[in-house]
């Protein structure tokens, strides 16, 4: 890769390490703004599942939806585009995410899929999991699997539930039992 002024094909930032002033020219003040700007907004998009997750349970909670709708599910679904799983995983989500530091000494999840294996443990349980979590990822990335391994060595394999069904299979097994039964009558 040829080198192009102020960059390097390699050096630091090729092997992940932190840049060096003496390798990068500095930013102008627009650049400065910018990167500001940009940097704000990534760490509002990381947060923002935990705040959708909590207006949805307070509306869920006081039922603010029902002046136009009549159930949660229909609210999520006609105005968010939500179907009933992704919503009360968002919901799910901000519960979890409310017991595991509320004195903010360990980082909170990123995304809800982080959450996901620590739904319905107890709040101490859920707390260690995450907290093992984020050890073990140490300045790596925290993924879904890695808290579900956290939470089965916390929890002991046996005692994990089984994976929620997926809204798809919600929807198809009535029609499977009507199908099944139109069937039989032949």
């Amino acid at each position: 890769m040829p080198t192009a002024k102020g960059f390097l094909a390699e050096g630091p930032t090729a092997r992940g390490e932190a840049p060096t002033a003496r390798h990068h020219p500095l930013l102008a003040p627009a650049e400065r703004q910018e990167l500001k700007h940009c940097e704000e907004v990534i760490t509002t998009k990381l947060v923002a599942f935990l705040e959708v997750g909590r207006a949805l349970l307070k509306i869920k909670q006081r039922r603010l939806y029902r002046e136009q709708f009549n159930t949660f599910e229909a609210y999520c679904m006609r105005r968010w585009g939500f179907n009933r799983g992704h919503a009360y995983r968002l919901v799910n989500a901000a519960e979890v995410c409310a017991k595991l530091s509320p004195m903010g000494d360990t980082p909170l999840p990123e995304n809800e899929r982080q959450v996901r294996p620590l739904a319905g443990l107890p709040p101490e349980a859920a707390k260690e999991a995450w907290e093992r979590a984020v050890e073990r990822a140490a300045k790596g990335r925290i993924t879904g699997s890695l808290v579900k391994a956290v939470v089965l060595e916390v929890r002991g394999p046996s005692r994990v539930a089984a994976e929620p069904r997926q809204d798809w299979q919600l929807r198809i097994e009535p029609l499977l039992k009507r199908s099944f039964a139109l069937t039989r009558m032949w």
